[in-house]
């Protein structure tokens, strides 16, 4: 985590340690790029406004080097270009301060899950089946479908 505000870290890691998560966190945009650029993380959650390089700059650079790992543009930038800007630059999720500490863990767990899918382009075309809970699965090959 790449974030500068030491209140809203503290919470943050916390958090995701009680998620099971094993957060790293850096303060600045030139420590954050030092660190994504020497080691290797299953996510990123990066604020757009730090001090030093900012959080577009980190991402383009990194992305530049590594389109793989997930990152979530974490900013209280809220305008709809600005969504649009840090989305188009390379971040995989945007979350808009003040936000919930449960909605950020849930956002970092389907990036991960997005991240270790194995999509195969052989499989046969999906169809929605509701599963457990009546929630939907998505069922390669499974043409049943319940409705409500």
């Amino acid at each position: 985590m790449i974030e500068d505000e030491a209140k809203t870290a503290r919470a943050i890691l916390n958090s995701l340690k009680g998620e099971g998560f094993a957060p790293v966190w850096v303060e600045t945009g030139e420590d954050g790029f030092f660190v994504l650029s020497s080691q290797h993380f299953d996510a990123v959650v990066l604020d757009w406004m730090l001090p030093g390089r900012s959080g577009l700059e980190v991402l383009q650079t990194v992305r530049a080097k590594d389109a793989k790992t997930p990152v979530l543009l974490l900013t209280a930038r809220d305008a709809l270009e600005d969504r649009i800007a840090g989305l188009d630059s390379g971040a995989d999720d945007y979350l808009v301060k003040p936000f919930a500490l449960a909605e950020l863990g849930a956002r970092l767990r389907a990036l991960l899950r997005r991240a270790t899918a194995d999509f195969s382009v052989e499989e046969k075309p999906t169809r929605w089946r509701r599963g457990p809970g009546d929630r939907p699965n998505f069922a390669p090959g499974n043409p049943s479908r319940k409705s409500n």
